[in-house]
């Protein structure tokens, strides 16, 4: 998770394992303040599955929880720089 002041943030969870994983964002920023969501702005593009390309296709808005990714998998969720003020 990346985030300068006055510039939009990110969040890069990539799933390089062997095996699926479920990525709990608030435990891994620890302290860091997280957006209650993100937008899709990027991701492998080889989620399969009922609903999964529609969950994480481009631009769509997701909460900021916690994400499964399977083996290979992975996305970028971004938010505006003020969405941390909310």
């Amino acid at each position: 998770m990346r985030q300068a002041d006055g510039f939009d943030g990110y969040l890069v969870a990539v799933n390089l394992g062997p095996k699926p994983s479920t990525v709990d964002f608030k435990a891994e920023a620890g302290s860091l303040p997280l957006p209650a969501t993100g937008e899709v702005v990027a991701t492998t593009g080889n989620f399969e599955g009922p609903g999964r390309s529609d969950a994480f296709k481009l631009g769509t808005t997701v909460e900021m929880n916690s994400v499964y990714l399977e083996a290979g998998e992975g996305i970028i969720l971004s938010w505006l720089p003020d969405a941390l003020d909310a």
